[in-house]
């Protein structure tokens, strides 16, 4: 893919899906991946924040977003264990204090959902750009998926980032997954 080329208010599909279902999640590197996507949204939400805050001062017509609030922007894991109880940690500190107790241990899957929505452009002439990151480990079956509705630099620079992070899990063949 042409980084360097994109238009980033150009609409665009972008849906990716990898499999790494043969790399051994340990939770060591759940956490890692897990605190690496907390800090992007993190990150993210003080571009939100700052973008209300710069156009606060000027009427509607006049503002002009680079990150305007969706709403629909979120972070959470979701811990699913063994006896189906769900448990859903909607920052990393909440995910740290479930490792802790012994929560993601011997679980049925843990999912991983970030989406980073926002609204782009002047006045009322916004343009929505959705974008969704989708760990979801089960055994045996590892996905990352990211569905985006513009080809943006930041997004895929984060998709490779996970990929990335991927690439340090160590893996394993097996006669369920050989790749």
């Amino acid at each position: 893919m042409d980084y360097e080329n994109i238009n980033e208010d150009e609409p665009s599909v972008v849906h990716n899906e990898y499999d790494y279902s043969n790399v051994v999640p340990t939770i060591e590197s759940i956490t890692y991946l897990a605190q690496y996507l907390s800090s992007v949204y993190k990150q993210f939400i003080s571009l939100v924040e700052e973008d209300q805050k710069k156009n606060e001062q000027f009427k509607e017509e006049y503002r002009h977003y680079s990150f305007k609030r969706m709403f629909s922007e979120r972070f959470t894991i979701t811990i699913m264990q063994k006896s189906f109880s769900t448990i859903t940690c909607k920052d990393f500190t909440s995910f740290q204090s479930a490792i802790s107790d012994g929560n993601v241990n011997n679980v049925r899957s843990l999912d991983i959902v970030m989406q980073l929505d926002y609204r782009r452009g002047v006045g009322n002439n916004l343009v929505d750009h959705e974008n969704l990151f989708h760990i979801i480990f089960k055994p045996y079956e590892i996905t990352f998926t990211r569905k985006s509705s513009h080809n943006e630099f930041q997004m895929n620079q984060i998709e490779k980032d996970v990929k990335d992070i991927f690439s340090q899990i160590p893996a394993l063949n097996t006669i369920f997954c050989t790749k």
